[in-house]
C-alpha cells in the first residue's frame, strides 16, 4: 500500500480492487510499511488482512530498507502474486525484489486475469503502442500496475480486515537515507515567454 505523508495513493485502492477480483475466495493481503501507519489499515477494507511493519527507518521511503522488509515478508508468506504500483517507488521495489528472490517480474501492467491456475498480465509498452501478454505459470510472480488501470472506487470498501503487526527485521543503517521531500511549485507557466522548455 503506497502512501505519502499519511495519505494512501489512489493506485493502492486500484490494486486492492483487482486483487480482490483475482483472489476470488482466496486471501487478499495488503502490506503497510512505515512509521505510525497502523491507522491507515482501517481504510483497506477490501483486503482480508493487513500486515503492518513499523520502524523509524521506514518513516520515509528508501529502497534498501523497504526492499529488505518486503523481501522478508514475501519469503515468509510465499504469496502467489505480488502487486506493486508502477511508480518511482514501486518500480524500485519490484525490480530489487524480483532479483533478490528470483521471482519473475512483469512491468507496466494495464490488466491482469486469472486463467487455469495462472495469471495473465497485459503490459503496455512504447507508450501504449504495443500490448504484451505474459503468463505467470502457477500464478507466481510480481507485477507493477499502471495508475488508472483499474477502478479505485471498487477498492474503497468498508470492512474490517484482520490487522497483524509484524516485527521489523534488523535494518542497520541504510546506505541511502531520506533527507527531505521537495515539492515542485504549482501554477501556470506561459511557455511563449520561456527561453528554454
Amino acid at each position: 500500500a503506497e502512501h505519502l505523508e499519511g495519505k494512501l495513493s489512489d493506485l493502492t485502492f486500484e490494486m486492492l480492487a483487482k486483487g480482490r477480483e483475482l483472489a476470488g475466495s482466496g486471501k487478499l493481503v495488503a502490506v503497510l510499511l512505515g512509521r505510525e501507519v497502523a491507522g491507515l489499515a482501517s481504510v483497506l477494507g477490501a483486503a482480508d488482512q493487513v500486515l503492518v511493519v513499523e520502524d523509524a527507518t521506514l518513516a520515509s521511503y528508501t529502497p534498501e530498507a523497504h526492499g529488505k522488509v518486503l523481501a522478508e515478508l514475501v519469503r515468509a508468506r510465499s504469496p502467489h502474486l505480488v502487486m506493486v504500483g508502477s511508480t518511482a517507488m514501486g518500480m524500485d521495489l519490484a525490480a530489487g525484489l524480483s532479483g533478490e528472490l528470483g521471482i519473475p517480474l512483469v512491468a507496466y501492467c494495464k490488466d491482469l486475469k486469472a486463467s487455469n491456475g495462472s495469471v495473465v498480465a497485459v503490459s503496455q509498452l512504447y507508450g501504449g503502442k504495443v500490448l504484451l501478454e505474459s503468463v505467470l505459470d502457477g500464478g507466481k510472480g510480481i507485477v507493477t500496475v499502471l495508475a488508472g488501470a483499474f477502478k479505485a472506487d471498487l477498492g474503497r470498501k468498508a470492512g474490517s480486515p484482520q490487522v497483524e503487526t509484524v516485527p521489523c527485521p534488523p535494518l542497520g543503517t541504510p546506505r541511502v537515507r531520506f533527507k527531505r521531500l521537495v515539492r515542485s511549485e504549482t501554477g501556470d507557466v506561459d511557455i511563449t515567454k520561456e527561453d528554454v522548455l
